[in-house]
């Protein structure tokens, strides 16, 4: 698989994530692209600095040295790094923004249930939302975070009573069967772990597939981004 770079030095290296794509696939791919546009045997040293479900596309940020990883990750768990999530659901919003908090587990299947908050193993899932626009029944949603874990997005919006549009494990598929997942990390800003400097990196949905089309991305994102 050829590796899409989107920024690279010598401590971080930002990639795309291709959609249907495992991150381990990714990050085995991503090791021997490194072994050989260095010329290079032997350990080297990779790690995410987060993890993106297989069915979602977007970029990852890897670090190319422990020093460069706790930094970032010391950032992470400060909340000083942003994530922001477009996703098409099924279903109506009535508010134009607001936030969602839930408990939840997650089953021997992959799929996550909500749970009371006593419960040991209850993992907390939290983020902020605003309505960009809709094309009923669909609805487009931007979802921020500083934090996640893998496949927690997606059952909380669909606690919320919005499914995303072709996610079969949580009835997202009712409108389309076997389709992909509409949802992607848009985009992550980091602060870099040497530099200081703010970096934002970005990843548009394909504008040309539906239901992505129903909707005018670059006019809404734009000005999303002009007014954040």
């Amino acid at each position: 698989m050829d590796i899409n770079i989107a920024y690279q030095d010598n401590h971080l290296l930002v990639v795309y994530k291709p959609t249907n794509v495992s991150q381990d696939s990714l990050t085995k791919d991503i090791r021997e692209y490194i072994k050989k546009s260095k010329n290079k045997e032997g350990n080297i040293y990779l790690k995410a600095l987060y993890e993106l479900d297989q069915c979602m596309s977007g970029v990852i940020v890897f670090c190319l040295t422990q020093k460069a990883y706790d930094r970032c990750n010391a950032a992470l768990e400060h909340d000083e790094t942003d994530f922001r999530f477009l996703a098409i659901t099924v279903g109506e919003l009535d508010n134009l923004n607001g936030g969602h908090s839930a408990t939840c587990e997650l089953l021997t299947n992959g799929k996550y249930r909500r749970v009371p908050e006593l419960n040991k193993s209850a993992l907390r899932v939290d983020f902020n939302y605003r309505k960009l626009s809709e094309v009923k029944p669909l609805t487009l949603m931007l979802v921020e975070v500083n934090r996640f874990l893998p496949n927690t997005l997606r059952f909380g919006l669909f606690d919320m009573g919005l499914p995303i549009f072709g996610d079969s494990v949580y009835g997202g598929d009712s409108l389309a069967k076997n389709t992909f997942v509409a949802f992607l990390l848009l985009d992550v800003s980091i602060m870099h772990p040497v530099t200081k400097e703010r970096m934002t990196f970005r990843c548009m949905p394909p504008s040309e597939h539906k239901p992505w089309s129903y909707f005018d991305l670059d006019k809404l994102l734009k000005y999303r981004q002009t007014h954040s």
